[in-house]
């Protein structure tokens, strides 16, 4: 009973600091003539940090993971509208990952990293001019570092995987837009679901 009564606490404390911080977010940008994110979104990260808090009971993980599905939910929808993302995403994203570098060890974050940023960079470098951009290698890079390589490696691939399909059914449809698209949101959907599971992942 005390165990019930300490998760459903610790839902509740993880679906308030996270629509807190969403709603926060959500001002800033409407001070700077941004759209103010809406009351749904608000509600869904919400529930996101609630179910992650039930999940791993506010550990440090938790905490990480709680701020981590912020940037990467307000980067997606800025790189989904204006096919662009600031800086500041990404260099919050490693900051969340040297957190870890006590727990995780140097090495893991340096060839999480490599993990990712390798390949991504050979496909700038061979591949068309308005495919990977330079914002998805930064993100990508950010995110291989909390996850060992084989793990980081597993989440790019996930993600890559995941954009590839969904592009080609917009040109079977014939989609505007179909071959610019935002990596973003994949790379939160691939990588992001590797971070939040990395606790039950063994490298």
């Amino acid at each position: 009973m005390m165990m019930l009564l300490q998760r459903l606490c610790c839902v509740a404390l993880g679906a308030g600091l996270n629509t807190a911080v969403s709603i926060l977010v959500g001002k800033i940008n409407q001070s700077r003539g941004r759209d103010k994110r809406s009351i749904r979104v608000q509600f869904l990260m919400g529930a996101i940090g609630g179910l992650c808090a039930g999940l791993f009971s506010l550990s440090a993980h938790t905490v990480s993971i709680l701020f981590l599905s912020q940037i990467l939910c307000e980067a997606s929808l800025r790189d989904q509208k204006e096919h662009r993302m600031e800086d500041a995403f990404w260099i919050c994203t490693l900051a969340l990952s040297l957190a870890r570098l006590p727990e995780a060890g140097p090495m893991s974050f340096l060839f999480g990293g490599a993990a990712a940023f390798i390949p991504l960079m050979l496909v700038r470098l061979i591949g068309k001019k308005n495919g990977i951009g330079g914002a998805d290698i930064k993100m990508a890079v950010a995110l291989g570092t909390f996850a060992p390589p084989l793990w980081s490696s597993c989440g790019l691939i996930l993600s890559c995987g995941l954009a590839l399909i969904v592009q080609k059914i917009r040109k079977k449809k014939g989609k505007d837009g179909a071959d610019c698209f935002a990596m973003i949101p994949y790379l939160s959907i691939g990588m992001g679901t590797v971070c939040l599971l990395l606790p039950y992942l063994k490298a």
